[in-house]
């Protein structure tokens, strides 16, 4: 049995393989000291790299959670927990499983593409399989986001590449098949909001389509499935589909908010201001706009305050106080610049 609370050897276990036969009672156990917020769980969770709100996430979009534990327990305490985590084992292990290292060094990749023209670069990588690894597929998305507000079609072109990649890439390469779809899963959405970027919107919403059917195959990362959600409501923004960006940032505030994630999180309430200002909703806009500024880090992502501050001077302007709007203006200059 279990001491009173797991150990970093229990909770490694379980993250291996929680569905192995025997493992049910301790199973339950690790899972209702995380329900309870347990403190030295927590804690112990932290140092392992795992936080325990990502923990829970990924055992319950696995399919599982705090209601079948609690509510389908017979009082003779006789439940099978296994049946419960069996389908969370596949997720949470291929989340864990680690990647095999590149067997070229990925700086020396990307150097040797940098000396190609920009024109032959998709078809070179095509006749080059060391390139299709994940690490570089990274560093492509990187460089592509990197580049959306100065040039959008490098953001598109590196989009595009990291894409091509993606498809390329194995299995092995990834660190399995699920880890393999979330890589396709984010690159098809990076290349659709490249798109979206550049005014192909049919082209966008196919990617960001064909990248929520890899999303379905992966790990259920929850980060990777909010940043998906925020790219899928920038393209319903420029498509004037307020409601729908606005209905599904919900979902993303919500796993941001519960990973602890005060940047990202902030990033969803200024798109759903931004999304609501244009539904003709200024109040509402302002109200989470006062909620997201707080959270921006401004040394990471000062775009992202220049946004905010902005957005609330237009609403401000909409709601015919042109005054408090030019207070607002004044405050933020120095963001301009």
């Amino acid at each position: 049995m279990l001491p009173d609370h797991p150990t970093a050897r229990d909770f490694e276990g379980f993250l291996r393989n929680p569905s192995r036969s025997g493992r049910g009672e301790q199973n339950a156990q690790m899972i209702r000291h995380l329900l309870t917020n347990c403190s030295v769980c927590c804690q112990q969770l932290e140092s392992m790299g795992w936080p325990s709100s990502r923990l829970e996430h990924l055992v319950y979009l696995a399919g599982t959670s705090s209601q079948d534990i609690e509510m389908e327990r017979p009082a003779q305490n006789s439940y099978n927990y296994d049946r419960a985590f069996e389908k969370a084992e596949w997720s949470v292990s291929e989340f864990l499983a680690a990647s095999p290292s590149p067997v070229h060094s990925v700086e020396q990749l990307l150097a040797e593409l940098d000396e190609k023209p920009f024109e032959i670069q998709e078809e070179f990588l095509a006749r080059d399989e060391r390139f299709a690894n994940p690490q570089v597929v990274k560093k492509m998305i990187d460089r592509s986001h990197k580049s959306r507000y100065e040039d959008p079609e490098k953001m598109l072109h590196w989009a595009r590449l990291a894409h091509t990649l993606a498809l390329q890439s194995s299995q092995e390469g990834a660190g399995g098949a699920g880890k393999l779809a979330d890589l396709r899963a984010r690159s098809g959405s990076q290349l659709g909001n490249a798109l979206r970027v550049a005014g192909r919107l049919i082209e966008a919403r196919e990617a960001m389509t064909s990248s929520q059917e890899y999303l379905k195959q992966g790990t259920g990362d929850p980060a990777l499935r909010a940043l998906m959600i925020e790219q899928m409501a920038s393209l319903y923004t420029f498509e004037r589909s307020f409601g729908s960006a606005i209905s599904i940032l919900d979902d993303a505030s919500e796993i941001y908010r519960e990973l602890g994630e005060s940047h990202s999180l902030a990033r969803t309430l200024v798109q759903e201001a931004i999304a609501s200002l244009y539904a003709g909703e200024p109040e509402s806009s302002i109200r989470l706009l006062n909620r997201a500024i707080p959270l921006i880090d401004q040394e990471e992502d000062p775009h992202l305050l220049l946004a905010a501050c902005h957005n609330i001077v237009l609403s401000y302007i909409d709601l015919d106080q042109p005054e408090q709007a030019l207070e607002l203006y004044f405050k933020s200059r120095e963001l301009y610049k």
